[in-house]
């Protein structure tokens, strides 16, 4: 196995040292996951899921749950949260773990998952990579199982040999699988025979904290086209605020969005797959979901409140009009310098100008923006093979909204880092469970079980 990936383990088992605040995200991810878990399998499609008594069963209907609407937490090097959290669920009750013990065992997850998704490269926008996701969760349960550093390595890279890569037609037939394929390769993983793997992970641990990088989501959906949907959702809450009623459906004459070329890319190949792709892959039908319900998560990514609602989805979806700007484009480029997702540096050359035809030219007035993203520099690093780096890691999908009514007159918006990030982590988790969660839920203390009870599971 790695040297490396076995140096990190072993430097973790000798003594965590794990920072109060990397802590305390660790906690986060379970309660978000937790009140995530309760609306899903409220659902009809979350009871078709629970199925199957056994562990592998259990455990593949605990982590579907958690995906199959796309409200799965995020963390850097492409790693979703749910299947180190619901693979430590499962054997944190097994084994009679103390919650601290269960929280520690995911800020490990955290930690080494995130490290080998940028060991593993640049992620494609038409594929999800489970790997880096069943290595988290495989590092927590190796962990809480007691292993030393050297058996939890070889758990993560056994975990790494088995777990999947998607592809986004999978991915539209069986949503539940981003989380669950990962989950049970980490499980299978803990008994599996040994296997090398390669993998040159950098920054060892305790120079760099990825879990303080914990992205949660408010709304459902995948983290392309996040900050855009995000963006207007702000609109109709500063219409509801302005005017005192919510924005109708039918009064929505346009939505413009200029966005970062990797999102309209991820967004092109969504559509390639026409019907069957699922509500929470598609910018464009998130939009429609959100300002026809005014929310988007399980509740209204049902099957039968997506057919309740579709004309109105579909007619605001298709006045959605969708564009790269160079501003977004560069910045976006920037922003992703550790890990280039869309855009892999073994684009040819040749196919250059297809991508230059997808972005509008800039206005005059934005000149000075984009030559102060240094676009040659960025261009190099685009078309140069290399490792990501870490450290550089930032949240970002600059985005420009404009929403037109059918009154006249027009709301504009522009963000790029998407809520749920760093200081908003845990106020977006306990908002998970209603206005009076109270914030000792993210203090995890006695046994796992009771700690999770406490969380309603």
């Amino acid at each position: 196995m790695s040297l490396t990936l076995q140096s990190l383990l072993v430097d973790a088992r000798r003594g965590s040292g794990l920072p109060d605040d990397v802590r305390r995200l660790a906690a986060v991810q379970h309660v978000h996951a937790a009140a995530v878990l309760k609306q899903v399998q409220a659902s009809p499609e979350g009871r078709a899921l629970q199925t199957g008594t056994d562990r592998e069963a259990r455990l593949r209907a605990t982590a579907g749950c958690l995906s199959r609407f796309f409200q799965d937490d995020r963390l850097p090097g492409g790693v979703s949260t749910a299947p180190m959290v619901a693979l430590g669920w499962l054997l944190s009750r097994e084994l009679g773990r103390t919650a601290a013990e269960l929280v520690e065992a995911t800020a490990v997850g955290s930690e080494v998952g995130a490290r080998v998704g940028f060991a593993l490269g640049n992620r494609s926008i038409t594929e999800v990579d489970g790997r880096a996701s069943a290595a988290a969760a495989a590092a927590t349960a190796a962990w809480l199982v007691g292993m030393d550093g050297p058996g939890v390595a070889g758990a993560v890279a056994r975990a790494i040999e088995a777990a999947p890569v998607l592809s986004l037609a999978a991915l539209a037939e069986a949503p539940e699988d981003l989380a669950a394929l990962p989950a049970i390769a980490a499980l299978r993983a803990m008994d599996a025979p040994s296997t090398e793997t390669g993998l040159p992970l950098t920054a060892p641990w305790g120079t760099l904290w990825l879990g303080r990088c914990l992205a949660v989501k408010p709304l459902a959906g995948r983290q392309s086209g996040r900050v855009a949907v995000e963006a207007v959702d702000e609109i109709l809450r500063r219409h509801v605020k302005a005017a005192d009623k919510r924005l109708r459906a039918d009064q929505v004459e346009k939505i413009e969005l200029r966005v970062d070329l990797a999102c309209m890319l991820a967004e092109e190949a969504v559509e390639a797959l026409g019907p069957s792709a699922p509500v929470g892959l598609s910018l464009r039908q998130r939009i429609g979901v959100i300002v026809v319900q005014h929310s988007l998560d399980a509740s209204v990514l049902t099957a039968a409140a997506l057919a309740e609602k579709r004309a109105e989805i579909d007619a605001v979806a298709s006045r959605v009009v969708l564009s790269a700007g160079w501003v977004q484009s560069m910045a976006g480029a920037a922003a992703r310098r550790a890990s280039l997702v869309g855009l892999r540096p073994s684009t040819p050359l040749r196919g250059l100008p297809a991508l230059a035809k997808k972005l509008e030219l800039p206005p005059f007035e934005q000149l000075a923006e984009i030559f102060e993203a240094q676009p040659g520099r960025l261009l190099k690093e685009l078309l140069v093979p290399g490792q990501g780096s870490p450290e550089k890691f930032r949240w970002e999908e600059p985005v420009e909204v404009k929403l037109y009514t059918n009154r006249g007159g027009w709301w504009p918006e522009r963000r790029a880092v998407p809520r749920g990030v760093g200081e908003e982590a845990e106020a977006v988790a306990l908002a998970s469970f209603g206005a009076a969660a109270p914030g000792k839920l993210i203090d995890s203390v006695g046994t796992a079980t009771e700690w999770l009870a406490e969380l309603g599971l």
